[in-house]
């Protein structure tokens, strides 16, 4: 079944260290008491006053009267002081005053050069961390949120390219990826010169691949809004364009070897599965145009003429025959319903064509 050219669209809308341990005690060793026990001294006039040999004093006491020189005997040389015994502190070892200060020098260099590394290691992982996301951002793949799948639709849909950007306005001089496409599936055998060059084959990928874009952002989006109403009409758009293009309408034959009062509707499941009512009208319309197609072979089989044989030669033979007034009021009747339903079938089809452009700036901007 023929469909006519594609209407011209137009008028679409714009669209984030402690410090160094406290130093030791820089006190010096502690006052040693000592023993300062005089002994009691001889007031012998003639005589020095001479410490006992057991006393701990350190210097000899002088007399109390000095005597003539000549009489006078050099003194006795002082006892030697005893050894000191070593003090006990409590805790912890001595730490002499020269020493705290280059300890504690040496105490903070380990902390500082850790700080130093620690630091370094926070800056590389947030480098490392920037990066990634970045590369994940730049991966359609990498999307997980429902704006950045509908963005990887989105970019497919108008330049037929894999990327998760944020997609610029609406540009009225912009020739989409997606009507070309579409342009060329519906007009498969237009006579013009572009018809020579047809990826026939890749058109319909880049549809099956579209669809699977959007199917990933919907199953996203479905289960993150609480109001899915308007994605939900784009939706039956997107699906309804997928079914059309995967579609291989019945031929007459098919028809035919049906008018036994089959369902003509299983020829037009694929649209009734779509659960919408654009799918229910589509498949409705073209039960309509199957039933027609029936009633216009039983006038051409009383008329005597091959309704299978080439169109023109078919037509022929039913002007020239010698049908009555009745069947000739049934032949417009028929031609009226293959009209409507044509004209019908194809608007559905180029409204959900035209939806999936026009409404695509509406959708990215109502996804939260």
């Amino acid at each position: 079944m023929s469909t006519p050219s594609r209407s011209v669209w137009s008028g679409r809308p714009s669209r984030p260290q402690s410090g160094a341990r406290a130093a030791a005690g820089s006190s010096a060793m502690p006052n040693i008491p000592t023993n300062t026990t005089q002994p009691v001294a001889d007031n012998t006039p003639d005589m020095p006053n001479i410490p006992a040999a057991s006393a701990q004093t350190t210097t000899p006491t002088p007399p109390t009267a000095p005597a003539s020189p000549a009489s006078v005997p050099p003194a006795p040389a002082p006892a030697p002081t005893p050894a000191k015994e070593p003090v006990h502190i409590p805790s912890g070892d001595i730490i002499l005053p020269s020493s705290s200060d280059s300890n504690a020098k040496n105490n903070k260099t380990p902390i500082l050069i850790g700080a130093i590394i620690a630091a370094g290691v926070t800056i590389i992982a947030v480098l490392i961390i920037s990066m990634t996301g970045v590369f994940r951002n730049s991966s359609p793949s990498a999307a997980t949120d429902a704006k950045g799948k509908f963005n990887v639709y989105a970019n497919y849909l108008l330049f037929g390219k894999e990327s998760a950007d944020e997609i610029p306005d609406y540009n009225q001089e912009t020739a989409y990826t997606f009507d070309d496409v579409f342009s060329q599936i519906k007009n498969p055998y237009d006579d013009s010169e572009t018809t020579e060059t047809v990826d026939t084959e890749g058109n319909l990928q880049y549809i099956n691949k579209l669809k699977a874009f959007f199917d990933d952002f919907y199953s996203t989006y479905n289960t993150e809004a609480s109001d899915t109403e308007d994605v939900d009409e784009y939706k039956e758009s997107v699906d309804l364009i997928h079914a059309y293009v995967n579609f291989t309408p019945p031929s007459d034959e098919e028809i035919l070897s049906n008018s036994d009062g089959s369902d003509f509707k299983k020829f037009y499941q694929a649209f009734y599965d779509l659960d919408s009512e654009a799918g229910k009208n589509y498949g409705d319309y073209g039960v309509k145009s199957a039933e027609a197609i029936v009633n216009l072979a039983k006038i051409y089989e009383e008329a005597g003429c091959d309704f299978n044989q080439e169109t023109e030669a078919a037509l022929t033979c039913l002007e020239n025959a010698d049908i009555s007034e009745e069947s000739v009021t049934k032949l417009d009747e028929i031609d009226a319903t293959l009209l409507e339903a044509e004209s019908e079938m194809t608007t559905i089809v180029e409204d959900s064509a035209d939806s999936l452009i026009d409404q695509c700036w509406s959708v990215k901007d109502g996804i939260l």
